[in-house]
């Protein structure tokens, strides 16, 4: 998964010998700098799939990023070169879903 927003690539990278799971990663487009970890507000919360995260599946579309999994929660998230910052979610029920 990947998007564009203010010439910063986002995308999820993980290493084979990483356990933890994929971390975004911030690639400036005009050159400024080298990729690095996207900060984020806290660090349980996993916009990248992962071992230590049930959401395996995601769409990004600009800042916009969503994260499910199987029977499991949806997270919204907004992602900036500023950092990612948690938007709103909603909670997986098998009788429905709820905020």
């Amino acid at each position: 998964m990947f998007s564009v927003v203010e010439e910063h690539l986002f995308t999820c990278l993980s290493l084979p010998s990483d356990t933890t799971g994929a971390i975004l990663m911030d690639v400036p487009l005009d050159g400024s700098g080298p990729p690095a970890p996207t900060p984020q507000e806290v660090d349980w919360e996993r916009v990248c799939s992962g071992a230590s995260s049930a959401h395996d599946g995601g769409a990004a579309l600009g800042p916009a990023w969503l994260t499910w999994g199987y029977e499991s929660d949806l997270k919204i998230f907004n992602v900036t070169p500023q950092g990612i910052k948690k938007s709103g979610e909603y909670n997986y029920n098998p009788d429905g879903i709820h905020q």
